[in-house]
Parts: structure tokens; sequence; C-alpha cells
């Protein structure tokens, strides 16, 4: 297909118009596959459960330090518009 750019005149085919597609990573099950196989052989079986709970510690004190900073603003924030 071919487009009429009134500009240039110039015939430009569709395709040059659009963006080019980037590249994807794991785009299909087999790919995930063979990342979580070289995750396996990398860090060994022994370790990946501790480092799984590990992750999922931080994450949970993460989470609870945000909670706790919200909490933290929502009880200033009254106090800091009526001294105005």
């Amino acid at each position: 297909m071919y487009l009429c750019l009134l500009e240039h005149h110039v015939l430009t085919p569709l395709d040059t118009l659009r963006p080019k597609e980037s590249p994807m990573f794991l785009k299909e099950p087999s790919h995930i596959l063979i990342l979580l196989l070289v995750v396996l052989f990398l860090f060994g079986a022994k370790r990946l459960p501790d480092s799984a709970r590990s992750i999922g510690k931080s994450m949970r004190i993460f989470k609870s330090e945000i909670k706790d900073i919200n909490q933290d603003e929502k009880k200033t924030s009254p106090e800091d518009s009526s001294e105005k």
C-alpha cells in the first residue's frame, strides 16, 4: 500500500511510516523455561528457596515501612493545615 504525502507529493510505503517493532524478550514459553533453567544452574537448587524467602521478607518490610510513612503523613496533615 502506498500513501501520497501532500507536502512532498511523494508516494511512500505505509510500512516506512510505522515505528519498527523492538524485539521482545521472553516472547514464547520456551524462552521462560530456558531462563528458569539458567537461573537454576547458576544459583543451585538449595539457594533458590532461601533467596526467594529473603526477597519476600524484604518486600514485606518495605511495604510495612511505606504503609507507616503514609499513616504518619495522614496524621500530620490535619495538624499542618490547622496551624496556617
